[in-house]
């Protein structure tokens, strides 16, 4: 491994087609609606591309890192993750009828599929305080945090979108999460950091998320939150289908192509408005299946037991915001932790026991990543490290699902001549890593932080391989930054690049 100096120019970027050149070969229909509307005059722009310019990032946080000795491959080199391994992760004993050759990469084995466009690398190391609160405020930022002092520099989305946010995104990043301010303490939940500004949490009401993109996107004024919501529904369904009459016409002035383009991201409203999939494309149906006024979803984002049907809502939330270029960074994250969630000595973190083999609920990712910590043994719950072992790896394969699903739906998406995920990187991050995770001694390690990078092929970066390195967290989130196209010359400690990353 090699680090290298970041003040090099960064790369050019592609050029995108004017709007002058889009609007002179569209019909008048189209071009008023684009003349009107910034956000469906970008998306026609895109529609007409032949070639898709714009990159895009999708962050995907989870809390208290991995279980590296079932996370990381066994060797640098190409990336191979096994496909063929078990998935029974039943009974109180697989951690040990796996074989110890199997163990590595086991995590990620759901997205197996994807092996040829991820990047992983070993040997990153967070020199700050070894604390959740600390260590969460820099796990993005590049920063070594100690105590409240969290240094200053701005998280890689906000670098990100700094360079590759218009002013016809609607947002320069989309924040969206679930439960995150009920399972922990403030601080821990300080991932994403403007420049000069405190953190900014997302709202963990992805509902209500939702419905700011679909106002949007259907030009609805947003809602002051006393708007009637069936009539908002009725009016973003009167918005969109005023535009799917008009994909006809790009038909006849751009080609089959370009239309089949815009209807994609006209699907993506639908979607999420969870209309009827298999009406035409140029009528609109009656009303929503399930639109974002759900009961049921609205109530299971503050309800922690309920991750399994709002995680589904989530993950479209979020392509549904790349899709239609509402923002080019999205910033999921799936909870937080820092917090012994135990109330008269019962164990009360529910996200993960709808999970079939869990062996130890309510512990959640806290009282998992603590095995034989104090105060559960006081409120009699001793978690041995052999449970938290089995369960945090049942934890983290579920994750690993989700994503799985997502990437499909990013490969579904037309984009120029390929897909959105051809231009979208997805960066997995979180707080911990190192080794003896699951030792009371190495609860709180910061070393081999376990970042997943999966980039498209119109991405900045090299994939389909496992690295091993020794620098700092600061020196990666650099490397990245300037991929994207950040100018920025450090990123807390990071003052380097690390060679073997950039294409």
């Amino acid at each position: 491994m090699k680090l290298s100096s970041p003040f090099t120019a960064p790369r050019k970027r592609h050029l995108v087609t004017s709007r002058r050149s889009v609007l002179a070969g569209l019909p008048a229909s189209l071009a008023g609606l684009a003349l009107t509307s910034p956000l469906w005059d970008r998306l026609l722009r895109r529609a007409y591309a032949q070639t898709a310019s714009q990159q895009r990032l999708l962050v995907w946080y989870t809390a208290d890192g991995t279980v590296p000795e079932w996370f990381w491959p066994a060797t640098p080199g190409t990336l191979s993750i096994r496909s063929d391994r078990t998935n029974d992760l039943s009974g109180k004993s697989f951690n040990q009828d796996v074989p110890s050759g199997d163990r590595p990469g086991f995590i990620l084995q759901p997205v197996a599929s994807y092996a040829d466009r991820m990047l992983l690398v070993k040997g990153l190391d967070n020199p700050g305080e070894h604390d959740h609160a600390p260590a969460v405020r820099s796990c993005f930022t590049g920063e070594a945090a100690s105590g409240d002092a969290s240094g200053s520099a701005p998280s890689l989305d906000v670098l990100m979108a700094e360079v590759h946010a218009t002013d016809a995104h609607a947002e320069s990043i989309f924040r969206t999460g679930v439960y995150g301010n009920r399972v922990s303490y403030d601080g821990t939940r300080d991932v994403s950091r403007p420049r000069g500004r405190d953190y900014v949490e997302p709202s963990w009401q992805p509902i209500a998320d939702a419905r700011r993109v679909l106002d949007v996107v259907s030009g609805v004024v947003p809602d002051n939150g006393n708007g009637d919501a069936a009539s908002r529904t009725k009016s973003r369904l009167a918005a969109l289908g005023s535009v799917k009459d008009r994909v006809a016409a790009l038909r006849c002035a751009a080609g089959t192509p370009a239309a089949e383009r815009l209807e994609a991201y006209i699907e993506e409203v639908a979607r999420l408005e969870k209309l009827e999939g298999e009406a035409p494309p140029t009528t609109l149906p009656t009303e929503p299946l399930v639109d974002a006024d759900d009961p049921d979803v609205l109530a299971a984002q503050s309800d922690i037991k309920r991750l399994p049907t709002v995680s589904p809502f989530v993950r479209d939330l979020a392509v549904t915001a790349l899709a239609l270029d509402y923002s080019p960074a999205v910033t999921i994250q799936w909870g937080a932790s820092g917090t012994n969630n135990i109330q008269n000595g019962k164990l009360t973190d529910y996200r993960y026991d709808f999970l079939p083999d869990l062996e130890y609920p309510g512990a959640g990712d806290h009282g998992l990543a603590h095995p034989e910590d104090g105060a559960f043994q006081d409120a009699g719950h001793n978690i041995t490290k052999e449970v938290a072992t089995r369960d945090r790896v049942r934890i983290y394969r579920w994750f690993f699902s989700e994503l799985k699903l997502l990437l499909d739906r990013l490969a579904s998406i037309p984009d120029g001549a390929g897909t959105l995920l051809d231009t979208t990187t997805v960066l997995c991050v979180s707080e911990f890593g190192g080794p003896n995770a699951n030792s009371t001694a190495g609860q709180h390690s910061t070393s081999d932080l376990p970042y997943v990078l999966i980039g498209g092929a119109q991405t900045p970066f090299q994939t389909g391989k496992s690295m091993s390195v020794n620098a700092s967290h600061g020196d990666y989130l650099l490397t990245l930054a300037r991929g994207f196209g950040s100018t920025e010359t450090s990123m807390g400690v990071g003052k380097s690049l690390i060679d073997g990353i950039l294409r």
